[in-house]
């Protein structure tokens, strides 16, 4: 209790209740392997992990990592795209799309995933004509007209009577800042999970985005090698 009152502001109960419940009552946990800890040799250790994509860290979570190739603008040069200069992006990390899917319907969030969707009517009264109304992505024509694609006969697997639903994905990136100072940050990319209701992607608590990539920053580098390439 001396720790959670004179240290940061910002830890809540529930942090306090998981450092007793997850750390040190954990069958795994053994004080002396705290003996000469330094937080910063750690963080410092976690940084540097990225830099091996052979690492186990990588290779138990599922981590690939790549190059994409991508076309540089000249200024006041006006050239097709195909005959652009190319530079490769090193490192950028990834998931398989297929393989965050069933992570995410593996999860017991899964349970309230809607997999048929449907049309919603509200009627305020019973002299008014029922309205439409579409307030999540499975209550959307676009979803409604793909489930029924998938269940047409058309599109069944001959010898497959497993159940066939829609996964809607639902992408988003925006940098997200690491530290409260400097400049540490990151460009993910992550998916949420149209069948989960909208209400629940709002809860932090409800951990709906999933890690889908992680793309690296690289303006400075494309701007230096663009005017070398115009030049």
């Amino acid at each position: 209790m001396n720790w959670f009152y004179n240290s940061s502001t910002q830890k809540s109960l529930d942090d306090l209740n998981r450092l007793v419940h997850d750390v040190i009552l954990a069958d795994d946990f053994n004080a002396n392997n705290l003996h000469q800890f330094n937080a910063q040799h750690e963080t410092r250790c976690l940084d540097d992990v990225p830099n091996d994509p052979s690492s186990s860290f990588f290779a138990a979570d599922g981590w690939h990592t790549t190059s994409v190739s991508i076309c540089l603008p000249c200024e006041k040069v006006k050239q097709p795209e195909d005959q652009a200069p190319q530079f490769q992006v090193q490192g950028l990390h990834y998931h398989k799309i297929t393989q965050v899917v069933k992570s995410a319907f593996e999860e017991p969030a899964a349970k309230v995933y809607h997999t048929a969707p449907y049309k919603l009517f509200w009627q305020p009264d019973k002299t008014c004509s029922p309205e439409r109304v579409i307030t999540e992505l499975y209550t959307a024509d676009a979803m409604i007209e793909e489930h029924a694609r998938i269940k047409s006969d058309t599109l069944k697997v001959p010898g497959c009577n497993l159940e066939t639903v829609i996964a809607g994905i639902m992408l988003w990136s925006n940098l997200t800042h690491l530290a409260s100072f400097g400049n540490a940050a990151l460009w993910p990319i992550y998916p949420f999970v149209g069948n989960q209701p909208k209400y629940t992607h709002a809860k932090p608590s409800a951990f709906a985005a999933h890690h889908l990539a992680y793309i690296p920053k690289v303006s400075l580098v494309i701007h230096v090698l663009s005017q070398m390439s115009c030049n």
